[in-house]
């Protein structure tokens, strides 16, 4: 196997200015190639096969230590991920969506580096539970978990990722009840748990400043219940102002990876490759709500996509909001 993946990444090194492969350096190639074309990042190696349709058993024997940038996205993988993976101390990015890996999500992952900042494991096969073990002081921004199977409550170890920009659990069976602990992270731009099996009612915040940065909020596709908390549109501040710095900005690391989200526009489901901070969305629909809608949605100017459909609301809407 090991030689197998030693002769695909060399040969994928060769085809890489095709504009089919995303190559930057790859582990298993000797350092005497490495040196001389390619660039370094602290002298660690760096592996990218984006898309390269590889159909193999993920590769187990390779060394992980040296590790600081795994990306495997849009392949054919197959088998469990190893828990040698957390041997990787120094790895900052694990991009390893769709693809055809299947068992549970290692344990370690929450807690082996202080220094991973993108975990992307989205449309992929993984069942059991989230990772319990986030620890503090972690360096986490991009936790992307959509598209697996899932199940349990959300960790409360979330709380100590205070740098998370994005935490998307959509499309999973997470039974839970409102997660409202998540409003003291200071840096949330979008939380998505919509397709999961959370239930109750939407908690009343606790913080005086909840949610301070939140951008994209939905929790469509769940059976929570009840009524809208009136103080619900107030808590999303980010919301209710126009920043046109914001413009060109998106969500992620602007060199290499973005984030990317799914959301239903017009009853259609539109993937937003690229999200720019500046971009709004709030989408409560398809839950078992059964209050008034709070005059105070009307204060949130900068939302481009409100969907509060299939629910059992009742009474007008907010003169403000038409």
């Amino acid at each position: 196997m090991e030689t197998l993946w030693n002769s695909l990444c060399i040969a994928c090194l060769a085809l890489s200015s095709d504009g089919h492969y995303c190559i930057i350096i790859v582990a298993a190639v000797n350092a005497e190639i490495a040196n001389q074309n390619h660039p370094r990042h602290n002298g660690v190696a760096l592996v990218a096969l984006p898309t390269a349709l590889l159909a193999l058993e993920f590769p187990v024997s390779l060394s992980w230590k040296s590790l600081t940038f795994l990306d495997l996205r849009h392949n054919m993988l197959e088998g469990p991920l190893p828990p040698s993976i957390c041997d990787s101390e120094n790895l900052k990015y694990l991009l390893l969506a769709e693809n055809k890996l299947n068992g549970t999500i290692p344990q370690c992952l929450g807690s082996f580096s202080n220094r991973l900042k993108v975990l992307d494991l989205q449309k992929i096969s993984f069942r059991g539970m989230i990772p319990t073990t986030f620890k503090h002081d972690n360096q986490l921004r991009i936790l992307n978990l959509n598209g697996n199977q899932l199940e349990g409550p959300l960790p409360r170890s979330l709380i100590n990722c205070k740098n998370l920009q994005v935490l998307d659990v959509g499309n999973n069976k997470i039974c839970d009840a409102s997660p409202v602990w998540l409003e003291t992270l200071p840096e949330l731009h979008v939380l998505i748990l919509k397709s999961n099996r959370f239930q109750g009612p939407i908690a009343t915040s606790k913080t005086k400043l909840p949610f301070p940065k939140l951008r994209i909020f939905d929790i469509s596709h769940n059976e929570f219940t009840g009524i809208l908390p009136a103080d619900l549109p107030k808590n999303f501040r980010a919301m209710t102002s126009l920043d046109s710095r914001k413009e060109l900005e998106y969500i992620g690391n602007r060199f290499y990876y973005v984030d990317s989200v799914t959301l239903v526009m017009k009853g259609k489901e539109t993937e937003f490759v690229r999200v720019l901070k500046l971009f709004t969305a709030v989408d409560l629909s398809s839950n078992k709500f059964s209050s008034e809608i709070p005059k105070s949605i009307g204060n949130l100017i900068s939302v481009r996509l409100l969907n509060f459909s299939h629910n059992g609301l009742q009474g007008s809407i907010p003169a403000n909001t038409r």
